[in-house]
């Protein structure tokens, strides 16, 4: 069967007059990180306090000049990263999103292993050239002869520096995906009970002959431990989130066609999209092998923290981006919740249904950020744009109060003609 056929199978499980969009803010009140937390919590309280101090790192052998080896401490190379990725700005910003912004347009620290071989030996003849002739306007011709010498340390600098930096990413990004893998340790139970506080009122958005349909930017585990926990099924969901077994060794992979597999439990299928991955995804071949409960050592299968973020290419994540577009044609509302629209895809697909003409309307939950007002850029437009049929609600999400008040307005909306 080919993608699109797939895809034009799924929309017509899960269309309906109501879909739900996650973001980072709608599990926050389950007690995972935002980001200021989550910096604190991977790095120390005091990462923030020295962020605009300087962190110099002198190219140096360790091996014959270490006393001068200035710093190559995990936490001094991040925050130097960090500058030098705020380098033209007002402040230094620790927005996540806007370092991986800077990751994967550095050209040395977002190639592939291949390609940074061939960049790190561009970098040294470039550096070496114009330490040579600094004043030439014209093609250098390379006299290796001249500066061979030079160039063996040279290069076992520049290298050390990049494989510590390239080291403090690796790092950096596995303490994000441990950070939103709910699996089974003291804070599991918790996090479970507070999630289904948060998210019960969910099935009263739909009528029972629908697929109750969730798109999700979220890395996080958070409906996968609602399964396993029982808690989705006291709802009387069952989570189908494209994740099945393989029947010959029992590993689960992630699949668009798995969606189309049948519910053998008298339950309502909770239809979850991961539009960016989870971080219990690992990529093994052309299959998508899904952790879940447990850790893997690998890099996650997502699509990584950015500003602004070009329509996905890769599958499944174009195939998701496609099911959210036809999916959203089909909806009276979307129920936004903690999404700051600063994906450029997601929020495309959103203000073309909204300009259409037709009763369309989007209820977006999220509480200003007095702290980074330039995080509510977007939603300000959207709302200045669309006037009543974007509706921003200004509310914390997670609290009886809000969710009693994200019912009514949808059961408006929906009787409206």
């Amino acid at each position: 069967m080919s993608n699109e056929s797939i895809v034009n199978k799924i929309v017509k499980e899960c269309s309906g007059p109501v879909s739900v969009f996650l973001g980072a803010g709608a599990s926050m009140p389950i007690g995972l990180p935002d980001m200021v937390s989550f910096w604190e919590n991977a790095y120390g309280s005091d990462f923030f306090e020295n962020i605009d101090k300087p962190c110099p790192y002198l190219l140096s052998p360790r091996s014959k000049l270490a006393g001068e080896q200035i710093s190559n401490n995990e936490k001094t190379i991040l925050r130097r990263l960090i500058q030098t990725a705020s380098i033209g700005k007002d402040n230094i910003s620790c927005d996540l999103e806007e370092l991986f912004d800077y990751i994967h347009s550095c050209p040395i620290l977002s190639a592939s292993l291949t390609n940074v071989e061939a960049l790190k030996k561009s970098f040294y003849l470039y550096h070496t050239c114009c330490h040579s002739n600094p004043n030439t306007n014209t093609t250098y011709k390379t006299d290796f002869a001249g500066f061979k010498k030079e160039y063996a340390p040279y290069k076992s600098n520049v290298e050390t520096w990049i494989d510590d930096v390239l080291g403090c990413i690796n790092i950096l990004r596995s303490k994000l995906y441990s950070s939103y893998l709910i699996d089974d340790n003291e804070q599991w139970l918790a996090n479970v009970n507070k999630a289904a506080e948060c998210y019960s009122f969910l099935p009263t958005l739909f009528p029972n002959y629908l697929h109750p349909v969730l798109f999700t930017t979220n890395y996080d585990t958070v409906f996968d431990a609602l399964e396993i926990s029982g808690k989705l099924k006291t709802l009387n969901f069952s989570l189908q989130n494209g994740t099945a077994h393989n029947s010959e060794n029992r590993r689960y992979y992630f699949s668009l066609e798995n969606y189309l597999k049948p519910n053998i439990e008298n339950l309502s299928s909770l239809f979850l999209f991961r539009m960016h991955g989870s971080v219990a995804w690992e990529r093994s071949g052309k299959r998508i092998e899904d952790h879940f409960p447990q850790k893997h050592d690998s890099q996650a299968e997502i699509v990584e923290p950015v500003i602004s973020k070009k329509l996905p290419q890769k599958e499944p994540f174009r195939g998701m981006y496609d099911i959210f577009k036809d999916v959203l044609q089909t909806n009276k509302v979307l129920l936004s919740i903690g999404f700051s629209f600063r994906d450029d895809a997601i929020r495309a697909i959103v203000e073309d249904e909204l300009a259409r003409d037709r009763n369309f309307k989007v209820i977006c939950v999220a509480p200003p950020c007095e702290k980074v007002p330039d995080l509510d850029q977007f939603m300000t437009k959207l709302e200045k744009d669309f006037c009543d049929r974007f509706i921003w609600m200004k509310e914390y999400f997670g609290t009886p109060e809000t969710s009693e008040k994200i019912k009514e307005s949808v059961k408006e909306i929906l009787q409206q003609k």
